[in-house]
Parts: C-alpha cells; sequence; structure tokens
C-alpha cells in the first residue's frame, strides 16, 4: 500500500484527528481524485448537544412561567 496525501472540501470546525481513521472512496486509476465519504469527516460535540438541550429547556420554562404569569393576570 503506498500512503498518499489530499486535501479535501469536506469536514466541520472540527477536523480528523491526526491517527483518526476516516472512509476515503476513489479510484485506483485516479487516486488524485479521492473523496473522503460525508459521514466519516463529519463530527459532533456532545457539548452541543447539551448546550442546546439547556437553552430548550431554558426557552421552554420561561414561557411557561409567562403563561402562568399571563393567567393570574387575567384571573385576578
Amino acid at each position: 500500500m503506498i500512503p498518499r496525501e489530499f486535501k479535501s472540501g469536506i469536514g466541520s470546525n472540527t477536523p480528523p484527528r491526526i491517527g483518526e481513521e476516516v472512509t476515503v472512496v476513489y479510484d485506483p486509476l485516479l487516486p488524485g481524485e479521492a473523496r473522503v465519504t460525508p459521514g466519516s469527516a463529519m463530527r459532533f460535540r456532545p457539548q452541543a448537544f447539551v448546550i442546546a438541550g439547556v437553552l430548550a429547556l431554558g426557552l421552554i420554562g420561561f414561557f411557561l412561567l409567562a403563561f402562568m404569569v399571563l393567567v393570574l393576570l387575567v384571573l385576578l
């Protein structure tokens, strides 16, 4: 196997680390046109999901509180 290097236009803000595996597809006759499969290049950080969840819960809590205040004002 001959190691080769190439640059790909597909990726994310967090590129693969050195030694991390990615899936590369290529035609052996045209190795210069190699492509990284989209699923192997994109990684999601768990912290992003935690932050999104906290923001969503905060918004839900805010609107629930606003609704309760509105109901109390109407009843009084």
